[in-house]
Formats: structure tokens, sequence, C-alpha cells
């Protein structure tokens, strides 16, 4: 039985939401990315054992779009890994070794836009996610702007400025050495605190 993902844009602005496979091998999900209007929803069909992630952007479609048959949709390709930078990810790892579903959003290479993922029975599993425009508080020195000064994402720390205390590499890889610094926290603090308007990611 496959599983469905439904993404929904409930931001000011329109966004490209795609999927990147990091598991079953040989199956292509259908679709792989669409270009919903705001306030509206699509679907995303996955194998009951997939395991792989959601991103998307806002500035400009992630990749070029094909137009597909189902009205107001496009079938994005899909990618064998996501980008390396800038985009927040929503990670998945379905039926895993317990039998169960995993989920996290991760801003392990940077954020571009709020997304919460939100189960569909509450009682047993918890909505996640990190719902404020962490741009707002982005520091300088890893803003990532267009051409005309807007600000589209904020970069983490390592891939911007490519440092081993930031990476945890070289002399500081490992857990004792390397210690959150005043990026990451930041990342931590603000989208534990505040709440916003996001894009909902939803398994079923």
């Amino acid at each position: 039985t496959s599983r469905n993902f439904t993404i929904e844009d409930k931001c000011d602005y329109t966004v490209w939401p795609v999927a990147s496979t990091l598991s079953s091998v040989g199956f292509s999900l259908s679709p792989t990315g669409f270009i919903p209007r705001k306030g509206e929803a699509g679907v995303i069909n996955a194998p009951p054992s997939w395991t792989g992630r959601f991103w998307a952007g806002h500035s400009a479609p992630p990749t070029q779009p094909e137009v597909s048959h189902a009205p107001q949709e496009t079938a994005v390709p899909e990618k064998s890994s996501a980008p390396d930078t800038d985009y927040l990810f929503p990670e998945f790892a379905l039926d895993g070794a317990t039998g169960k579903d995993s989920y996290d959003v991760s801003v392990v290479a940077g954020y571009n836009l709020p997304m919460q993922i939100v189960p569909l029975d509450e009682k047993t599993c918890s909505s996640t996610g990190c719902v404020m425009d962490l741009k707002v508080t982005c520091p300088f020195e890893l803003r990532v702007t267009t051409t005309n000064t807007s600000l589209v994402a904020c970069m983490n720390a390592c891939q911007k400025l490519k440092l081993p205390e930031y990476c945890c590499t070289g002399d500081y890889s490992s857990p004792d050495k390397c210690k959150p610094s005043l990026y990451s926290q930041n990342f931590k603090s603000v989208s534990q605190a505040l709440i916003a308007t996001s894009t909902t990611i939803a398994p079923s």
C-alpha cells in the first residue's frame, strides 16, 4: 500500500516543493513535485518503506518543471539527492527497523522557508517543524540574497565559513570538541520559541 504526503502552501508566496528519494531503488514517486497556488494542496505518493526528503524553493523553481497531465500541477524531475545548501529539509523513513515511521525537519543545510510536519494521528505521533522565518534573525555573513538583494535563505556556518569548528572536522571531529556555536544556537532557539505561518507536509 502506498503512503501519501499532502503538501499545502500556507505561505504568502508561491513555493515549489520537490521530493528526493534516498531508498526504494527503482521506484519513482508520482509526482516528484508540483507548483501549488496559495491555499492549495497536492499529494505525492510513496511506497510503504520509502526513505527520502522534501524541499521547496520560492525565489525560483528548484528545477525546470515539465507540465504534466494534471491541472495546476507540474512534474518536477526527481533528484537522487537534495541540494547541498540553503534548504530546510523535512526527512522521512517509513516502516523502519521497528516497523515505525520516523521523521524530522533538519536545518543542517540551512534555511529558506518555514515548514511543519503534521501527522494525521496526533495521538500517536507529534507535529514537528521549524515554523519561524529564520531569515529574519540570520547573521549577515550567512545571508543568501538575489541579484536585487532580496533575502531568500540562510546558510549554515559550515558551508559558508568552511571552518573546522563549524564543520566538526579535523581537531573538532569528536563530540567533546565540536560544541554548539552561536550560529547553531540561533537556529535552534528561534525555531523552538516562535510560531509563524508554515508549509505543511503530512504523511498518511
